[in-house]
């Protein structure tokens, strides 16, 4: 609003039409600065939003490609810190008491002094942002206000460490919390929405750690059937042997016989010799008329 007013006698007639003439300028002009604020705040928030799809194709392709999850956790810790401007950021596996977590992956900048490497266990608080995902198993923020009146080991050494902001995500893998990613600033408090935006890396991490995890079940499951094969078969290729001798009776050791000289290479007939168009159907076939199995 503006107003005006005069000692001197009354205004002239005209002045009120040319205060209107007068404030829609400013308010063309007041609206321009905000159209302006806006389209930068736009574009700010685009910028950002096109560096987080960088940062999480980046991290996609490692996870696709299939390596080793050090590698993820190393790389998932270094776009997380470079993308909230934070002290430090890491990848943690809780222990079952939710009590501490394993550093699994980690990332600070130059002037760090704190160096966690793989492997090392550390104590987490309740009062921080991995302590309160161990207990709702969602995205947390915790600022120095929280810890400010705490008189204990924990709240010592992020006063001493001055940190004066945490987050954390939950890294949830096929149901279960399995640990978190989370990051720490010694400068202002990170925005309240930093933890959600944690959200999409810790789900390729998930990801990754699924993977790792199935490889590893289908290799001891693999390991098993073959350590089976070896005990109840004595080593048989799959292929039929000679029929026993005659004083194999039609009993159940003739079935016996069957069973382990028929038994199913697990050798797929791709690898199988040049000369053996044998197909695993045509394979039973064959051993179906075996000379055991005639003699039922």
């Amino acid at each position: 609003m503006i107003a005006v007013g005069s000692r001197e006698g009354h205004l002239p007639a005209a002045a009120e039409q040319r205060m209107t003439e007068f404030t829609d300028l400013v308010a063309t002009a007041v609206a321009n600065a905000q159209n302006r604020a806006a389209l930068e705040a736009s574009r700010d928030e685009l910028a950002r939003l096109l560096t987080e799809q960088a940062a999480l194709r980046r991290v996609a392709t490692l996870v696709a490609r299939g390596v080793d999850p050090a590698e993820v956790f190393s790389a998932v810790a270094e776009e997380v810190r470079r993308l909230l401007d934070a002290d430090r950021a890491g990848i943690a596996r809780f222990e079952h008491d939710g009590k501490s977590v394993v550093v699994l992956g980690g990332s600070g900048k130059d002037e760090d002094v704190v160096q966690w490497p793989a492997g090392t266990r550390v104590a987490i608080p309740g009062y921080a942002a991995l302590g309160m995902v161990w207990r709702t198993g969602r995205p947390a923020q915790a600022n120095e206000d929280t810890w400010s009146g705490v008189s204990d080991a924990g709240a010592d050494a992020l006063r001493e460490l001055g940190i004066r902001s945490t987050v954390a995500s939950p890294i949830i893998v096929e149901g279960r919390l399995w640990g978190a990613a989370n990051a720490w600033t010694r400068r202002e408090a990170f925005p309240s929405d930093t933890a959600d935006r944690m959200a999409d890396f810790t789900e390729l991490v998930a990801t990754a750690v699924g993977n790792a995890e199935s490889r590893a079940e289908l290799a001891a499951s693999r390991a098993r059937i073959v350590a089976a094969a070896d005990q109840t078969g004595g080593g048989s290729s799959g292929t039929c042997t000679t029929a026993p001798s005659s004083g194999w009776s039609r009993s159940a050791s003739s079935s016996a016989w069957r069973r382990a000289s028929c038994r199913p290479s697990w050798v797929s007939s791709r690898r199988r010799s040049a000369g053996s168009r044998t197909s695993s159907a045509g394979w039973w076939r064959i051993c179906a008329r075996s000379p055991a199995a005639s003699t039922r």
